[in-house]
């Protein structure tokens, strides 16, 4: 809430006076808003960017751990499946929220999770081929 001038005007000058006074607290009120709004939209430009680049950071480390484990063995490997997979869960969920996304995308998403605990869990973890399947049939 601006500031406001006292309210008794006497005659012309304390008029005069009492114009400019109010015009300068109204002049600042508005400036300090402005400014205020100005550093918001910075911070909120700054966030953005950041949530930008960590998912790309996060996203290209796992591509060099991927291609590091593939170097060790000559060829894919377990690791480097679940890195695979981690990868496309982390790509598929930092994807645009107002995108439709259709069922292939959703059951190829659900499969590279499936993988991760088939690995984790080894012979504790049963997976019927229906989804792969569905996800054959959809394409």
């Amino acid at each position: 809430m601006p500031l406001k001038p006292p309210g008794k005007v006497k005659d012309e000058y304390s008029s005069i006076i009492h114009n400019m006074i109010t015009h300068f607290i109204e002049h600042r009120y508005i400036r300090t808003q402005l400014l205020e709004k100005k550093y918001r939209l910075q911070v909120m430009e700054l966030l953005a960017l950041q949530s930008q680049i960590n998912p790309h950071f996060l996203y290209n480390t796992l591509h060099s751990i991927y291609w590091e484990s593939v170097a060790l063995t000559g060829k894919p490997n377990k690791v480097s499946e679940m890195v695979e997979d981690i990868s496309d869960i982390l790509s598929y969920s930092f994807s645009n929220p107002t995108e439709t996304v259709t069922w292939a995308a959703e059951i190829s998403n659900t499969l590279s999770y499936v993988n991760i605990q088939k690995t984790r869990y080894k012979d504790k973890f049963d997976f019927l081929n229906t989804m792969k399947k569905s996800l054959n049939y959809i394409r």
